[in-house]
C-alpha cells in the first residue's frame, strides 16, 4: 500500500514542490494593502514539475529606470479634462477627443474592452483629470482585473497561464519592469543566451545506476 500511495504521487499532475499564495507581497495569505487599487486580486506562485524554488524577484508596482534612462514621473508633465463626471463621447473630454483623432474612436467600450486596434495609443484619463475613478476611460490604472497565475514549465521555464476566461480586448495586467536601453538589453541577451547554452550542456548528462549507485 505504501509503495502505491508513493507510485501515485510521483505520477499525480497536480503534485506541486511548493505554492505561493501571493507574489506581489511574498508571504502566504498576505494581502493588498490598505487603499492600494494595484492589488485587487492576489497572483499565485506554483510549481508542479521540479524542485526549483520560486526565483528571487522584486514585485515592480510601476516600471524602474535603468542605468542612463530617464523617465518622466513629474505629475506636472500630465495633461488632464476637467470633466466633473464620467467621462464619454459627449461631454466633450479632452482625453477621449484626443483618442478620436488618434484612432478614430474611444478606447474602451461600456464592459471596458479595448475597441481600438493594436498598435495604436491609449489615451487614459490620470491623475490630473477631474473626473471620478469609476470613469470608463480609466481601466489600466485600476491594477489587475483578471486572476492568473505564474506557474513552472516543464522545458520553459516559468511563465504566467489564466485562471478564468479572458474576453478579446480585455485589460489583464501592466507590464513593467526595468527600462534599459538598448545596447543594455544586447548585452543582457548575449547573457542569457550563454546561461542558457551552459544549462543545455548540464541537461545532457544522464545518471546511470547500472555500474554506480546506491547501496
Amino acid at each position: 500500500a505504501e509503495s502505491a500511495a508513493a507510485a501515485a504521487r510521483t505520477t499525480d499532475p497536480r503534485r506541486f514542490v511548493f505554492r505561493i499564495d501571493d507574489i506581489t507581497h511574498e508571504v502566504a495569505g498576505a494581502a493588498p494593502a490598505v487603499g492600494s487599487a494595484l492589488h485587487n486580486l492576489p497572483i499565485p506562485a506554483v510549481n508542479e514539475v521540479d524542485d526549483d524554488e520560486f526565483p528571487q524577484i522584486e514585485y515592480l508596482h510601476s516600471s524602474v529606470a535603468g542605468e542612463a534612462v530617464e523617465l518622466e514621473t513629474d505629475p506636472a508633465f500630465l495633461v488632464g479634462c476637467a470633466c466633473e463626471q464620467a467621462c464619454d463621447e459627449e461631454s466633450g473630454c479632452t482625453c477621449i477627443s484626443e483618442q478620436r483623432v488618434q484612432s478614430g474612436g474611444v478606447a474602451y467600450d461600456a464592459a471596458g474592452l479595448l475597441t481600438v486596434k493594436p498598435g495604436m495609443p491609449v489615451f487614459e484619463c490620470n491623475m490630473a483629470c477631474a473626473c471620478p475613478r469609476d470613469c470608463r476611460n480609466r481601466v489600466v490604472q485600476r491594477g489587475i482585473s483578471r486572476r492568473i497565475e505564474v506557474f513552472k514549465t516543464r522545458h520553459k521555464g516559468w511563465a504566467v497561464r489564466a485562471l478564468e476566461s479572458i474576453p478579446a480586448g480585455a485589460f489583464v495586467c501592466e507590464y513593467v519592469g526595468e527600462v534599459i536601453t538598448t545596447g543594455e538589453a544586447e548585452i543582457r541577451g548575449i547573457e542569457c543566451a550563454e546561461l542558457a547554452a551552459h544549462a543545455a550542456s548540464r541537461r545532457s548528462l544522464t545518471s546511470d545506476g547500472g555500474h554506480f549507485g546506491p547501496e
